[in-house]
């Protein structure tokens, strides 16, 4: 008979048993406290090992929100302020590798090198896209851009002076060549009259043109004033 009661206990009724216990266990506790609104200038988030993990601030200068890694470093960090607002990508030392944001409301992506130098830009200045390629400390760069609807392509050297550009403007295509100190040296251009090819002096001022009219090919040559022809062919 006892044999009997205990193997009834160890079915559906020990079942219900254990259910009361555990529901009365949880009648006793109290709910949990629910905050409509929460305020304060600065919140930390720290993992198992007390190491900082996220940090939301508010300053005089904007509000920032950054996510470190296991080591306390920031990798993330997303930031608001007067001007503008961007979003930051750091690498293991602390380097920035990405940058994007919006300054006085012009756009704009960096990706940079190992010293935290600018090497690719796509940014809208004024209204103009505009991608740059750059070396190390900015110098001897490229850049393709759109001026006033007109594309441009630039050639810059070490010391930043522009040596080739070639646009397409009302006109046609021109490729321009420069020298040291940026005045424009050689100039091929496809425009109303027809294809022609000009060379400049020291001062930028055109001495010799050919050039392929309509009524045929010509060869001039000018002053050192650039406009005054000294001699022609045919």
């Amino acid at each position: 008979m006892l044999k009997e009661r205990a193997i009834r206990w160890s079915g559906p009724a020990a079942l219900g048993l254990v259910l009361v216990v555990l529901i009365s266990g949880q009648v006793g506790k109290p709910a949990p406290t629910v905050h409509e609104e929460l305020r304060a200038r600065k919140f930390v988030l720290v993992d198992e090992n007390g190491k900082v993990r996220g940090l939301l601030s508010v300053k005089k200068d904007g509000v920032s929100l950054g996510l470190h890694d296991e080591n306390e470093q920031v990798r993330l960090l997303l930031t608001v302020a007067k001007d503008g607002s961007a979003l930051g990508l750091y690498g293991e030392a602390g380097e920035v590798c990405l940058g994007l944001g919006v300054r006085e409301d012009e756009p704009a992506l960096c990706l940079y090198g190992e010293k935290r130098e600018v090497r690719i830009k796509l940014a809208v200045d004024e209204g103009e896209p505009g991608l740059g390629l750059y070396g190390e400390k900015g110098k001897g760069c490229i850049k393709l851009l759109v001026d006033e609807g007109e594309p441009d392509l630039e050639f810059y050297d070490e010391k930043g002076k522009g040596r080739i550009s070639l646009i397409v403007d009302k006109d046609g295509p021109k490729l321009r060549f420069h020298d040291k100190d940026g005045k424009n040296r050689v100039l091929l251009a496809e425009g109303k009259f027809g294809p022609g090819l000009v060379f400049c002096d020291e001062n930028g001022k055109i001495r010799a043109m050919l050039a392929a009219f309509e009524d045929g090919p010509g060869l001039s040559f000018y002053d050192k004033s650039g406009k005054r022809e000294i001699w022609s062919a045919p």
